[in-house]
């Protein structure tokens, strides 16, 4: 009877320690908590990555159960607390990244100091033509712009983009020309012009030159133009912004350069 008694008496303290709805948020333990994780992706800190999606993930300790996180330049702000072990991202520009993550045991029960990686996504090789961004999220009847970049020239001192986007879903209001092309130094300057246009068919042909006696090539990576749309008052859905692979890049006495690359970009309409 008496080592019945013991068992029950067991038993009882330890379902005492424990919550049948929450247990992992209980402390059964004594003395202080130290929620922390280990990045999984250690090896990315410090890396350049030649694609435009990434998984990152992580490995909790015993103390912790709940997780925030944010990736910088997509977000500065911590999401909210979720249990998850993993955070995935598509659609990343080029450029550096840096990701944040705190780990908590319950509330008020946090690691002091955030964990941390940076990256750099380098995924349009020299030559290469992209939209920039990616991707964009926009509400209906909104403004928004959409640049046409060049990654890693040499010498560019022309080019003929050739673009389609879904009249029904988005139109387009004016264009202008891109930062790169602004920094243009000397005596050199730059014509940009819509070569031909069909706003029913969604059809867009762009012509640049930097131009004149002396004029100096465009050598690196930059916005050749600028586009702005306006997106639908009616409608919803994605519309993607197409580059052709008929559009051509030139470099010094009108020589054709081969793209290497041509990555389009995405628009939802919410």
């Amino acid at each position: 009877m008496k080592k019945g008694l013991t068992i029950i008496i067991s038993i009882l303290w330890v379902c005492s320690q424990y919550s049948c709805e929450k247990p992992v948020l209980d402390n059964p333990y004594s003395g202080d908590i130290t929620p922390d994780i280990t990045i999984d992706n250690e090896s990315l800190d410090g890396a350049v990555i030649s694609n435009s999606e990434i998984t990152i993930s992580w490995t909790p300790n015993i103390y912790a159960f709940e997780f925030s996180f944010y990736l910088f330049p997509v977000g500065t702000t911590y999401s909210d607390w979720i249990s998850d072990t993993t955070a995935s991202y598509t659609f990343l520009d080029e450029g550096e990244y840096s990701f944040f993550i705190k780990s908590r045991y319950k509330e008020g029960e946090e690691k002091e100091h955030p964990d941390s990686l940076s990256f750099t996504v380098n995924a349009v090789p020299e030559n290469g033509l992209r939209i920039y961004p990616l991707y964009t999220e926009v509400e209906r009847s909104e403004s928004f712009v959409v640049d046409i970049y060049v990654e890693e020239v040499n010498n560019l001192t022309g080019a003929e983009i050739i673009l389609t986007y879904e009249p029904e879903i988005i139109s387009l209001d004016s264009t202008f020309e891109g930062a790169f092309l602004s920094e243009t130094q000397g005596d050199s300057s730059v014509t940009i012009t819509i070569k031909e246009h069909n706003p029913e068919m969604g059809n867009l042909v762009l012509t640049l030159a930097t131009a004149l006696d002396g004029a100096v090539g465009l050598t690196g990576s930059g916005s050749l133009a600028g586009l702005i749309f306006k997106a639908s008052a009616n409608m919803t859905g994605s519309c993607d912004i197409m580059l052709s692979e008929d559009s051509r890049i030139k470099k010094e006495a009108d020589v054709d350069v081969e793209l290497s690359s041509i990555v389009s970009g995405l628009v939802i309409i919410k």
